[in-house]
Parts: structure tokens; C-alpha cells; sequence
């Protein structure tokens, strides 16, 4: 049974939650209030009072174990979370190098063909056209 002088109690819309320090249960405590209905065939009773209560215990322990282990999945999905960021950044970082590379690549290639172009233009124009239209269609 809870002591009087360790009960901590709340209430919240009509339900009563009561928690010894002692003790780890949790009461609960629902009033059954008339209403229109019951009026119709109690005629001792008015709208809102209290017909009987609907009264029961939750052990704390039991939710609190379940709650830490929640913690530790909670917990998992972080450091996941943060390892699935941080490969998100490396990716974008090697993303970004294959672009510069693509680029540094097409921009030798054209200065390969430029080149090409201009010694082919020393032994004949018609070639040097040749090399330059080939560069230009692809």
C-alpha cells in the first residue's frame, strides 16, 4: 500500500496518477461521472457526479526498462545516422574531384587536338581542317 506522506499526485482531466517514492507503481485513476444518460433512470443522481472509478497500477520498472532500452536504439540510429552524413560528405568530396578530373581531362584532350591541328596545318590546311571538324562534331 502507498504511504500518505510519500505520494506525489497529478491530475490531468479527470485521471488521477499517483507515484510513491517507495514504491515503483503507478496509479491510475479514472471517476465514472454521470451524465445525461444516467440521469434519465438514477433519478438520486446529477450530471457529473462521481458513479464509481476505474482504478489500476502500471509497475514503473518494467516501462523503465523498456525505456532505456529505447535509449540504446535511439542511440544506434544516431551514430548510423552520423556515420550515413559523414560518407554523404566524402562522396560529395570525391564527386567533386571526379569533376575536376573530367574537366582537367576534356581540357587536355582539346589542347591535344589544338596542338595536332596546328602541326598538321604546318604540312597541310586540308588535314589541320580534318583534325579541327573531327574536334568539333564530338
Amino acid at each position: 500500500m502507498i504511504k500518505k506522506q510519500s505520494i506525489k499526485t497529478i491530475t490531468l482531466k479527470r485521471i488521477l496518477a499517483v507515484l510513491s517514492d517507495e514504491d515503483t507503481m503507478l496509479r491510475f485513476s479514472f471517476p465514472y461521472l454521470a451524465d445525461k444518460k444516467c440521469v434519465q433512470c438514477h433519478s438520486d443522481t446529477n450530471i457529473g457526479d462521481i458513479l464509481g472509478v476505474v482504478d489500476f497500477y502500471i509497475d514503473v520498472l518494467t516501462y523503465k526498462n523498456k525505456s532505456i532500452e529505447l535509449e540504446n536504439v535511439a542511440s544506434k540510429i544516431n551514430l548510423f545516422n552520423k556515420e550515413v552524413i559523414d560518407k554523404n560528405k566524402q562522396l560529395k568530396e570525391k564527386n567533386q574531384l571526379l569533376i575536376d578530373l573530367n574537366k582537367e581531362i576534356e581540357e587536355t584532350q582539346t589542347e591535344i587536338l589544338t596542338t595536332l591541328g596546328n602541326v598538321s596545318e604546318s604540312r597541310s590546311k586540308e588535314t589541320a581542317y580534318h583534325v579541327q571538324n573531327i574536334f568539333i562534331e564530338n
